[in-house]
This record gives structure tokens, C-alpha cells and sequence, in this order.
């Protein structure tokens, strides 16, 4: 079926299809469209034995930035929201590159790449990460089911901890990659929205329950450092604020929301001797939390905040509820391109 569909799209788009779509959607929506890109983590390791969550590579990264040198004009994220308000005045393509959380692999992977192209870019820093042996909890939690030893009895004992579908659905992955893969993700959906207090409850009893080989010892990626941020902010690398925590604010109290916002934004602008003005909202922000949230981020001079919702952001954007998208972790030129003509 796969190859079913990438012919399908291959001959679509050696017809011109997609560039013709473009060009319509170019021609009824004239107005100025900003595309903004969200990354996390980057693998320089194409073939981890254990990596259920995929992780764009090196190799995937430096095509996308390629393709985004010939199609796009690669802007700031300020720059980006500035340009956007002109309007119909904007005639260039524009994107702006982020990235969230405080993974190290940015500064060894994709700060290089970013000279290389001579691009900008921001990363959203949740701040207790920084110099620090923390793990965030998915990380935590994928090598647990990949390192997991199913038994005849795991779907009974999970039941009273994930619910009987997840339990079902991890027992049917027991000797399935795909099928484990797609329990990692429903089950990272079920915990993030839940309280945070109670998800970390279920993490650990789920290493308790699946991590019956007493040998195995989680490794912890590495955080970056604030001399590895001081040193990308003089070189033009901007940041913004992720929270302190990693907080999911839809469920935060409002008092809660206002000091990890607070805290983060001193934090960062007095290691970095630079004003803080970008947010991202850790998870999806949904309209309600945006409501909620968005008057104490303009309180407190944030001027803009990604609220993870796919899309891409027009004239008549909210500067806090800005939507982003991601590219396809793909080698293959052709649908990323695709992509970006339909974007």
C-alpha cells in the first residue's frame, strides 16, 4: 500500500499537480503566509535498536534546510510575525525555524548545519533542564516500553494503571515494532493529558511492572548547557521560554502558569543578556488554555507564542496562537517538497 501511495504521489507531482495547487492557492489567498517549523531532538544514529519514536536525522535535517535555501526566505521568528503584518505588501515565501526543549543535540547537530546555511533560528528552553541530569518524562517512558518484557499476565496488571484498551493494545505489541510504536504513541497521548503529579505515578509504576530485568539502567540524554546557549545567542541563535517544567498549562492554575512564566523569562534573559520575547507552549495548547493564558503573557511582554497547532499562520495570525507544522522525516526530496507546495 505504501508504494502504492508514493507512486501515486510521485506521478502527481512530475505532472505538476501540486505546483499547480500552489500556484491557485497563491492566486485566492494573496496575502502574506509565514510557515514555522518545529524540531525536538536530532539523531545522528539512523539505526538505535530501540527507537520507537522516530527522530529526524542529520541527513534529513540538512535536505529540508537545502530545500527551504531554494524555496523559502528563511527569517527569524520575529522577523516572520513583523513581515506577516504587512500583509498584502509580502510577496516572498517566508519560514522561520524552531526547535522546543533543551536537548544537546542541537548545539552538536543542528547549530552546524544552521551556519552552514547561514539561517536563524529559536529554541524554546524549559529551564529547569538546563545544566542539569533531568530526563524528560517521554524519553523516560520510550525506553521503558522498549526495553518492556510482556507476559502472559501484563494486559491484566496494566488495566488498573493505563485502562483495559491500552493494556490490550501493549499485549498484542509484545513481539510487533510497529504495533509497540503505535502503543508508545497512544499511551504518550493518554499521559499527557492527564494531571502531572499522576502521570509521573504511572511512569514509575510502569517501570515497576515491565522492567523485570534488574540490569537494565535508562540512559539520559543530555541537556544543553548555558554556555552552549550563551554562545549560539552571540551567534545569533534567539530563545524563548518553554515554561520552567515543562508545564502543561491546560492544567495549571493560573498563579502556577504566571510563575513559570515569570521564573523562565528572567532566567533565560539574564543568562543570555537579551530580552525574551517568544513563548511555546509545551504540548497542544487548545483555544481555551490560549484564553486563559494569553493575557499574562502579554503582562509580562512576551510579544508572540506557538500554541502547536498544525498550519500555517496568514495575515489575519494571532501572534499568540501561532500555528507550525513539521516536514516529513524523509530522505526522499520529492515529498518534502510536495509538502511545502501544499503547505
Amino acid at each position: 500500500m505504501e508504494k502504492i501511495k508514493s507512486l501515486a504521489k510521485s506521478i502527481l507531482y512530475y505532472s505538476r499537480y501540486y505546483h499547480l495547487i500552489s500556484f491557485w492557492h497563491d492566486l485566492t489567498h494573496p496575502e502574506g503566509k509565514l510557515i514555522i517549523l518545529a524540531y525536538h531532538n536530532i539523531s545522528d544514529e539512523s539505526s538505535h535498536p530501540f527507537k520507537l519514536r522516530p527522530e529526524i536525522s542529520t541527513q534529513q535535517l540538512e535536505l529540508q534546510l537545502e530545500i527551504l535555501k531554494k524555496s523559502y526566505q528563511v527569517v527569524s521568528l520575529e522577523e516572520g510575525i513583523k513581515f506577516l503584518k504587512r500583509g498584502k505588501e509580502l510577496k516572498d515565501k517566508l519560514a522561520a525555524i524552531t526547535f522546543d526543549d533543551s536537548y544537546e543535540s542541537f548545539y552538536t547537530f543542528a547549530f552546524p548545519l544552521l551556519k552552514k546555511y547561514n539561517f536563524p533560528a529559536t529554541v524554546f528552553l524549559p529551564t529547569d533542564f538546563i545544566n542539569s541530569q533531568r530526563i524528560f518524562w517521554w524519553d523516560e517512558l520510550h525506553q521503558v516500553i522498549a526495553y518492556a518484557v510482556p507476559s502472559g499476565e501484563s494486559a491484566s496488571v496494566l488495566i488498573p494503571v493505563i485502562g483495559e484498551k491500552l493494556a490490550k493494545q501493549f499485549n498484542e505489541a509484545e513481539k510487533d515494532f510497529k504495533r509497540r510504536e503505535q502503543f508508545l504513541e497512544s499511551l504518550e497521548f493518554y499521559l499527557k493529558n492527564i494531571e502531572e503529579g499522576l502521570r509521573q505515578e504511572k511512569i514509575e509504576r510502569l517501570k515497576e511492572l515491565l522492567l523485570t530485568e534488574h540490569n537494565v539502567k535508562l540512559a539520559k540524554l543530555r541537556n544543553l548547557d548555558w554556555n552552549q546557549i550563551a554562545e549560539m545567542s552571540r551567534e545569533g541563535i534567539s530563545f524563548g521560554s518553554h515554561t520552567c517544567s515543562h508545564l502543561n498549562l491546560k492544567f495549571a492554575s493560573l498563579e502556577k502558569a504566571r510563575e513559570e512564566l515569570t521564573k523562565s523569562k528572567e532566567i533565560i534573559e539574564e543568562k543570555i543578556k537579551a530580552r525574551v520575547i517568544s513563548f511555546a507552549y509545551p504540548f497542544e495548547a487548545d483555544f481555551e488554555t490560549h484564553l486563559r493564558v494569553g493575557p499574562i503573557l502579554i503582562n509580562l511582554k512576551y510579544e508572540c507564542a506557538c500554541a502547536g497547532w498544525m498550519g500555517v499562520n496568514l495575515s489575519n495570525f494571532d501572534p499568540f496562537f501561532l500555528r507550525r507544522m513539521t516536514l516529513p522525516m524523509s530522505t526522499w526530496k520529492l515529498l518534502i517538497v510536495r509538502e511545502l507546495l501544499l503547505c
